[in-house]
């Protein structure tokens, strides 16, 4: 019995760290997954990665705007299975979101204030080294 490591970097694809985990656990409950990590190519995830011994050739040219996704499996069409399903659900999650978001475009904040006036809530999620800033 083996052990088959498997990655793919989509460049300049991004989605916010909560979406990236919850697809990680997803697909680390698949029977024949044994580690599963979909996050961006970050420095500091990259560290992550070869902590746990999955840090791949692709994934080390991998940029912090870069989509990255690992999965090491007991065969190898298991982990090329659960790469693309990786792949399905961000996608299907990105068409729901795109689908969510023709709907209501506000262009600042007081515009969005006004349509969600009851909200207390504000979940900003933006890509790249200047995040903090936002």
């Amino acid at each position: 019995v083996g052990i088959f490591v498997i990655s793919r970097v989509i460049p300049r694809t991004y989605h916010d760290s909560v979406r990236l985990m919850r697809v990680s656990e997803e697909l680390s409950n698949l029977g024949s997954v044994n580690k599963v990590f979909v996050a961006m190519g970050t420095d500091a995830n990259k560290r992550v990665l070869d902590q746990v011994g999955l840090l791949t050739d692709s994934i080390k040219q991998s940029g912090a705007n870069d989509l990255t996704i690992v999965v090491e499996a007991e065969s190898n069409s298991a982990a090329e299975s659960a790469l693309l399903q990786a792949e399905d659900i961000l996608k299907r999650n990105n068409e729901e979101n795109n689908s969510e978001l023709e709907e209501f475009h506000p262009r600042n904040f007081e515009e969005a204030y006004k349509s969600f006036n009851d909200a207390n809530v504000l979940f900003l999620s933006v890509p790249g080294p200047y995040a903090a800033l936002e």
